[in-house]
């Protein structure tokens, strides 16, 4: 980490099927872990998968973050693995904002299917779907959060598209996601600077023209 210039390295739960579990066990791993970063100045992430097969709840990631109870390790957010769980957003505003260390967005259509595969498939950028993410953002805000938002999208159209475009879009979203959260609870400080809010869409006169189509050109036979 230190030749590649990066001070956050993210470590997941952990779905191996002779993955062992117990909380305080992660957070010994995780103290002795945060005692190595220590000693090259950086720091560790942990993120609970949603299909993590014991840690798949924030809370739970939490919780094992909080026991470790050291300054090199915190907490990795992501807004599909609570939201695809269903899980309440609100549960994040009790988590202190100096132990988040990242916070990764992505919305996705409400589709009943495997967990894994809806991912790795269907995830795509705030407000093009169902899951709640302005909700979860505020939660987040909510806590003193001020770190890095990022986008963690996996969208087999979005791998065949044109990456200057679907940054664009994407950075377009995050723009239009914290100006939500902004307007949805005043409260919460947000570093954006002030716009009129979005127009309403209203239907164009101009599909309603007829449509008129040049007239064929003769050929000639010589």
């Amino acid at each position: 980490m230190n030749q590649l210039g990066t001070d956050l390295v993210l470590v997941c739960s952990l779905v191996h099927p002779a993955a062992m579990g117990g909380i305080d066990r992660m957070a010994q791993d995780f103290y002795d872990v945060g005692d190595l970063a220590a000693r090259h100045g950086v720091r560790v992430g942990f993120e609970a998968l949603a299909w993590g097969r014991h840690v798949n709840d924030h809370r739970d990631a939490w919780e094992v973050v909080r026991r470790a109870d050291h300054a090199h390790v915190g907490l990795i957010l992501d807004s599909f693995h609570t939201l695809g769980r269903k899980i309440d957003p609100d549960t994040i505003r009790r988590i202190p904002g100096d132990k988040i260390f990242f916070v990764q967005l992505a919305d996705a259509p409400a589709i009943e299917m495997d967990l894994l595969y809806w991912s790795r498939h269907f995830r795509n950028i705030p407000s093009e779907g169902d899951l709640d993410v302005t909700g979860f953002m505020r939660a987040v805000t909510a806590t003193g959060y001020a770190g890095p938002i990022s986008l963690e999208i996996f969208n087999d159209q979005f791998r065949a598209g044109v990456p200057r475009l679907v940054a664009t879009d994407g950075r377009r979203s995050l723009i239009s996601l914290m100006d939500s959260v902004r307007r949805t609870d005043p409260s919460l400080t947000v570093d954006l600077p002030p716009f009129p809010a979005s127009a309403a869409v209203q239907r164009s006169s101009f599909w309603n023209l007829p449509l008129r189509l040049p007239r064929p050109r003769r050929l000639n036979p010589c």
